[in-house]
């Protein structure tokens, strides 16, 4: 595509600056100022007018105040002029004018009518809003009609080649209802799809001319898009009702003025946690506190790309570097390759790799390239059409095609349509028959029936990932073929990315790789499973193997990929030096951890979203906790009281709402076990675990981000106004900004390497690190990157930004000297929720969330994040605000008394910093010495920072190195800043004491050498170096690796997911069903039967077959699995409550199974709703359950 500016020399928009608040778009094709600017919306190319590149020599001209459009012969659809953009907003109804002449017409050679042009509007996301088409009636007249989006279509009459029409077109927004008149002429009234922001108006050919050998010229004139409400809108009223609150949450006694935490801050007690336990009261993040470089957090900050215009990249990219983004996620899918020639990838994919990573190297920005093969098109693949020569109704598994078609392999091919991804189900055979049809054998039956006539099919390159030996015997080469192929890919990609990017570093090609992308979005494809019903039983899988690790025996066999994709990236002849592979398969699960890795692979990574959940349920981890709305499942292993032991039954009634959950204790998937600097009670799940290599797994947050839309739902419901309205906007943002910061912090100092929120742009009531405001103002200034635009971008960048200028460019340090709280005090105590008066079960005040988070800036400086880990980032602070007001939401500053050691308070330079007022606060020191500093901080819900200047550098080591002198001693160096003492010992790892020990004096930046005898291979080192009251230890933790020379390899196979642990096998002498028969109300589905939406089928084995079957969940998911028992019968009733945002290819969240045991394998009733046992009850009672066969 091309601007309009640029294919029609001398003719531009006109009047853009000077145009009514209440015009959107108004195009003047008989103005030629070349001076005036376009009107710019943001669409791509970013102009309210878009052509297609070579449209000149297609013969585009103004012609008579008109742009003229010539549709030539095989133009098809391609040619066409576009006013609008996708983000163009109006406040109400909308007014589309416009003139309109079909100058020339040549009819098609065959003589039939054809569609000539339409002229159509577009809602979001391209839909079709409705459109007006001239259908030729011979080579000089025709018939306009117009063709609502539903309902039947009504014709204005004739109209006749050469002729001018005029036509306005008024668009309800909120309604969907459509008027269209045409000047002198009759007016038709369309009620609409429903509510439908309008964004774009379409001129183009019509559907039919170039389809045969018609040919069109056409002229528009007098565009003009008016936004009746002139551009504003009222005010919204007051409205202060907000989400439920729990009592007394936040508030203060009115009598305590002051109270100490108890027990010690950093208390390992928080994580003591059993896989499996929950706890209302530990917090596992309490258990450590680190005093990290300041320029860690130059990394933590990333993001997922989203796809933008040219123009918009280019600004967008350096507006994120500009605020600190140091890394982007880019997916380029598996099936993005050519069918016929996989080391092609499409035009459009390297186009949009063209654009992107060479403004990655021009602002450093460090692409991760995400390697997937979602099943909405997995691998290479093309269309296959056919003709059906008779209808299939749903539950054939076969359907009769007519002769003729153009040949493909079975099972590999397959129907679209039927499930929510391609080729379900596949085509296992083809049997020709008499009559010259081939019957197609299906490998499941249809979910929906398929109608006569033309269809297309979807051929995959690969087969889906499966077995190698079916449990016959017979070899099945497809699943080894597969597993080629994607070798194969992921060679092409590397190549391709590196090739583009061009890094120009030796050592580093400049990306890193992530390997898949969550189970639970689009994963069907590794399954062969999801492909055949019932599923296909394999004796073997191909395998891999190395250093003890092999995946025979692996959940999902499919996960053969990411060794194999390791040992690519590390080859050297591919040439990818520095490229870090993580796995993806870990997204949604906690079993991966740094002691179970492959060799060679840098890290995994999660993806646990958070969200605003205003409801008054419980959903696991988020929304309304209470006795109430708590799962009985969770109270049957009773959570961890504060004391950490099995709890009595209490149940404390509060709001989870924030972006930290994943690192409270209410869920047993907590991320702190794989970022705590120790093990805790799963061994295996720490930040310094590793496979034997002594390189320590990353822990990345590939995806991440705190869900807006169901706030914004409350929001819409409470004011009773559309999805979109701008006025939401400004509250939307404030919060989204708190949680961005308060992520970020907490993310980075924990132990997360880097955050990728998602995304650039998603939703800006949902995802968006940006709002529309911004990509509306960088347009109007034609991409141009200045202060309007940076003002524009929002808080959430802003914040960042200032995020990045206090910590991101701080100087880079080896190692730091750890800060200790000795003490803290909270001034009038807030709830954090209410206890029940025992020492199991205490009131929880703020104290005992509040964060202390110390980076080091150099030396002798430190920038101490502080704040209340607030439970729900929505709580009316100021309840006597509108909701529309961010205030409402801003937790009033409270005092805390905190006192830090390892610090030499004497003397320093204080003052609090601000990351989201960009303020900075003075403050005095309750007290202060050698090595301690008290301070009063005004704390809020979101990090500010203590910053905190000594009056002389305090002791840092520098530059350690350890090295092997002999095979019982070793050489330990380091350079001290300071002059001082090093205590330095050594020992077994991880403890570092037994060996030996010595005590030398240092100088300050001279370099210090020590001989360490009896240095065994097991042995590590440590060093404290002391000055004054102060001392800095290296390294700072048992478990680093750092100061040790050699380490076991740990080997291990993949740690396998417990999927059935919650669904055991009957008890063998249990009652089971040997025969089903259900009564006529249900119809054969297959090999089950169908009612409804309900099905009824068997699955043979047990129950890791069943179990197989069942969803894969996401952390945010809710399942509840029962016992329950029909007529001496038992069964498990499983009923899920999925999240949407964790399943957004699923139409259906809410389902539920109830499993019945029998004689060969396991009866399933699948019902698409949250069922109880008094439905399935009766359900059942349209079934008989026969005992004998």
């Amino acid at each position: 595509m091309m601007k309009y500016r640029q294919v029609l020399s001398g003719a531009v928009l006109a009047g853009a600056l000077a145009l009514p608040a209440a015009e959107l778009v108004r195009v003047d094709f008989s103005r030629e100022d070349a001076a005036q600017p376009p009107r710019s919306t943001g669409y791509v190319p970013g102009e309210v007018i878009d052509l297609p590149t070579g449209l000149p020599e297609q013969g585009a001209r103004i012609v008579s105040g008109a742009l003229e459009l010539a549709f030539p012969a095989s133009s098809s659809d391609a040619v066409s002029a576009w006013f609008g953009a996708w983000n163009l907003e109006s406040s109400g109804r909308v007014g589309i004018s416009f003139d309109l002449t079909v100058a020339a017409y040549r009819a098609p050679s065959d003589g039939r009518p054809e569609t000539v042009l339409s002229a159509q509007l577009l809602g979001d996301q391209g839909r079709n809003i409705g459109m007006l088409t001239f259908v030729s009636e011979g080579p000089e007249k025709g018939i306009i009609q117009w063709n609502p989006a539903s309902g039947a279509p009504e014709r204005f009459g004739a109209c006749r080649v050469g002729e001018t029409y005029s036509f306005q077109i008024n668009y309800d927004p909120a309604s969907g209802a459509v008027e269209v008149t045409r000047q002198g002429g009759k007016t038709a009234r369309s009620a609409g799809a429903g509510a439908l922001p309008f964004r774009q108006f379409r001129i183009g050919s019509g559907w039919a001319v170039g389809g045969r050998d018609g040919a069109a010229t056409v002229r528009v004139g007098k565009v003009a898009v008016r936004d009746a409400a002139k551009g504003g809108k009222a005010a919204l009223p007051k409205v202060t009702a907000g989400p439920k609150t729990p009592p007394g949450i936040g508030e203060w006694d009115g009598r305590t003025q002051q109270a100490e935490l108890k027990g010690p801050y950093e208390d390992r007690l928080q994580q003591q946690i059993p896989f499996g336990c929950t706890s209302y009261y530990l917090t596992p993040w309490r258990a450590y506190m680190d005093t990290h470089p300041a320029s860690r957090f130059g990394r933590i900050q990333a993001v997922n790309w989203s796809d933008l215009s040219a123009p918009e990249s280019e600004a967008t990219m350096r507006l994120l570097a500009e605020a600190g983004f140091r890394s982007f996620r880019l997916e380029i899918g598996w099936g993005h390759f050519d069918f016929d020639d996989e080391s092609q990838l499409s035009a459009r994919e390297v186009e949009r790799l063209k654009l992107v990573l060479p403004l990655a190297k021009k602002y450093k920005l460090r692409p991760m390239i995400l390697l997937n093969a979602h099943s909405g098109g997995p691998c290479p693949r093309r269309t296959v059409p056919v003709e059906l020569a008779a209808a299939a109704p749903a539950g054939a598994r076969e359907l009769r095609l007519k002769g003729g078609f153009a040949p493909f392999r079975t099972g590999r091919t397959g129907l679209n349509n039927q499930e929510q991804w391609v080729a379900f189900p596949l085509i296992t055979g083809l049997v020709p028959q008499p009559d010259g049809t081939v019957l197609a054998q299906l490998s499941a039956p249809l979910n929906r029936a398929v109608p006569a006539g033309k269809a297309e099919l979807t051929e995959l390159k690969y087969a889906p990932f499966s077995g190698d030996v079916l449990e016959d015997g017979t070899p099945n080469p497809e699943a080894r073929e597969t597993v080629d192929g994607w070798c194969r890919y992921v060679k092409h990609v590397t190549c391709a990315v590196r090739d583009i990017l061009d890094s120009g570093d030796p050592e580093d090609a400049g990306f890193d790789v992530e390997v898949w992308n969550e189970y639970s979005f689009g994963s069907q494809f590794v399954w062969e499973r999801n492909y055949y019903r019932p599923a296909r039983k394999f004796r073997s899988y191909p395998a891999y193997a190395i250093a003890g690790k092999t995946t025979a025996d692996a959940e999902v066999q499919a996960e053969i990929v990411l060794p194999l994709t390791i040992e690519l990236v590390n080859d050297p002849a591919m040439r990818l030096p520095g490229v870090r592979v993580v796995s993806g398969f870990s997204n949604q699960r906690p079993w991966d951890n740094g002691s179970e890795m492959w060799s060679g692979q840098a890290g995994f990574s999660r993806h646990y979203y958070t969200n605003l959940d205003c409801s008054g349920t419980w959903h696991d981890s988020t929304g309304y906790l209470s006795a109430a709305t708590e799962n009985p499942d969770r109270l049957r292993r009773p959570p961890l009281d504060a004391q950490g032991k099995p709890g009595k039954g209490f149940v404390p009634e509060l709001r989870f709402s924030l972006p930290e959950s994943p690192c409270f204790g209410i869920k047993t998937e907590f991320m702190i076990r794989d970022m705590q600097p120790f093990p805790g009670p799963w061994a295996h799940h720490h930040r310094f675990s590793h496979p034997g290599t002594g390189k320590p797994a990353l822990l990345w947050e590939t995806e991440f981000n705190t869900y807006r839309r169901p706030f914004a739902e409350f929001l819409e419901k409470a004011y009773g106004v559309k999805r979109g309205d701008p006025r939401l906007q400004p509250v939307l943002q404030a919060v989204a900004a708190k949680a961005l910061v308060r992520s970020f912090v907490f993310y980075c100092h924990k132990g997360i390497d880097t955050l990728f929120v998602f995304a650039v742009r998603n939703g800006e009531d949902e995802f968006s690190i940006l709002p529309e405001a911004y990509f509306r103002a960088l347009a109007r200034n034609r991409y141009q990157l200045n202060d309007e635009v940076r003002r524009a971008a929002g808080p959430q960048i802003a914040a960042a930004s200032n995020l990045n200028r206090l910590l991101g460019g701080a100087e880079p340090l080896e190692s730091t000297r750890r800060l200790t709280v000795r003490k803290l005090v909270e001034h009038r105590p807030r709830l954090v929720f209410r206890g029940d008066g025992t020492a199991a079960a205490p009131d929880r005040f703020h104290r005992d969330d509040f964060a202390c988070l110390p980076f080091q800036l150099d030396a002798s400086s430190y920038a101490v994040g502080f704040y209340v880990v607030t439970r729900d980032l929505l709580h009316g602070w100021n309840p006597q605000l509108d909701l529309l007001d961010p205030r409402r939401y801003e937790m009033p500053e409270q005092r805390f008394d905190l006192t830090l050691g390892n610090l030499n308070g004497t003397g320093a330079k204080l003052e609090i910093y601000d990351p989201i007022l960009d303020r900075t606060f003075p403050v005095r020191p309750l007290a202060a010495s050698g090595d301690a500093l008290t301070v009063p901080l005004p704390t809020v819900d979101y990090p500010r920072f203590l910053i905190v200047r000594e009056k002389e550098a305090g002791p840092l080591v520098g530059a350690p190195e350890l090295k092997r002198t002999g095979p019982d001693s070793a050489e330990l160096a380091f350079t001290p800043n300071v002059s001082g003492q090093a205590e330095i010992s050594w020992g077994a790892f991880p403890e570092r004491r037994g060996g030996g020990s010595v005590t030398v004096s240092t100088e300050a930046g001279r370099r210090r050498t020590v001989e360490l005898n009896g240095f065994r291979p097991e042995y590590g080192v440590r060093i404290a170096l002391r000055a004054g009251k102060l001392a800095a230890v290296w390294p700072q933790w048992d478990h680093d690796v750092a100061g040790v020379l050699e380490f076991r390899q740990t080997g291990g196979n993949i740690a396998k997911p417990e999927r059935t642990a919650f669904l055991p096998d009957f008890a063998p002498e249990a009652r089971r069903i040997a025969a089903v028969k259900p009564d006529g109300s249900w119809e054969r589905d297959g090999e089950g039967f169908r009612r409804g939406g309900a099905r009824l089928y068997r699955v043979a084995g047990g129950a890791e077959e069943t179990a197989a079957l069942l969803p894969v969940i996401a952390r945010s998911d809710r399942r509840n699995a029962a016992m329950v028992e029909f007529g001496g019968i038992p069964a498990w009733l499983v009923v899920y409550d999925l999240d949407p945002t964790m399943h957004p290819d699923r139409k259906n969240h809410a389902f539920s199974y109830l499993i019945l045991p029998g004689s060969n394998g396991n009866w399933i009733v699948e019902v698409p709703e949250k069922s109880d046992r008094k439905i399935m009850e009766a359900l059942l009672k349209t079934v008989t359950l026969n005992e004998n066969e």
